[in-house]
């Protein structure tokens, strides 16, 4: 078995804050030309369509590791006034730039591991390239799927379409040693049924730039049954 450091903290480094800004600006100027990357693109279908589908009027939306909270802007682009965003992070960093780029954000200080919110707190609860630097990425999942009443959006995530199992490796990223997930695929939709969460929309979030056989994909899971979570993962520790 391959022994890892921990690197569990590599993305609480602020420093890291300056540099993916860097290049978020350049990505958010690009969608509000016209010309959004795919991986914006295919949130702000999604969010579209769910909108499109129900009869709230506004829906409230945890991001799990909001970075500098940038996704705020791109789902108030696609369906605007529509959310209602609270983000979380656990680099302090990222939240304080976040704060001065939208000072009227709920935001906290908290780790995707152990969001203190209550149970079925949120409409919808998503993360973005998040659970794909977490070694324990099965329980991170867990943690979000607590939080969700309806709907759960794991995106961008490194998945293994071709059977291959989960792999784990160090990669550099923002000039950090960081954890490198690629799950497989069949592993990742059997936790979710396990949840009680069904597999509502599959996107290609890289917008096919992945090698045959692995691709960055975005999953929206709807929760069909009551939130019941504690009896659900009482059942899967019994199990």
């Amino acid at each position: 078995m391959q022994k890892f450091a921990d690197l569990s903290k590599s993305y609480a480094d602020p420093a890291i804050a300056i540099k993916q800004r860097q290049l978020v600006d350049q990505q958010l100027q690009s969608m509000k030309n016209g010309n959004a990357p795919e991986h914006f693109k295919v949130v702000g279908r999604i969010l579209s369509q769910l909108k499109g589908q129900t009869s709230l009027k506004s829906i409230d939306i945890l991001d799990a590791g909001c970075g500098s909270a940038y996704y705020s802007e791109i789902v108030n682009f696609f369906v605007p006034g529509w959310i209602k965003y609270v983000g979380a992070d656990f680099n302090r960093g990222m939240l304080d730039m976040a704060q001065k780029f939208y000072p009227t954000l709920p935001l906290a200080f908290m780790d995707l591991q152990n969001l203190a919110f209550r149970d079925g707190a949120f409409d919808l609860v998503m993360s973005g390239a998040v659970i794909v630097h977490i070694r324990e990425w099965k329980s991170a999942v867990q943690e979000l799927t607590r939080l969700t009443r309806r709907w759960l959006l794991l995106h961008r995530t490194l998945v293994y379409t071709d059977g291959s199992p989960t792999s784990v490796r160090i990669e550099r990223h923002y000039d950090k040693d960081v954890y490198r997930v690629r799950i497989n695929e069949g592993e990742l939709l059997t936790l979710m049924s396990n949840l009680e969460l069904n597999l509502a929309i599959k996107c290609d979030a890289a917008d096919g730039k992945f090698p045959v056989g692995q691709g960055s994909n975005t999953y929206l899971f709807d929760r069909l049954q009551p939130h019941n979570f504690g009896s659900v993962v009482s059942r899967l520790r019994n199990s």
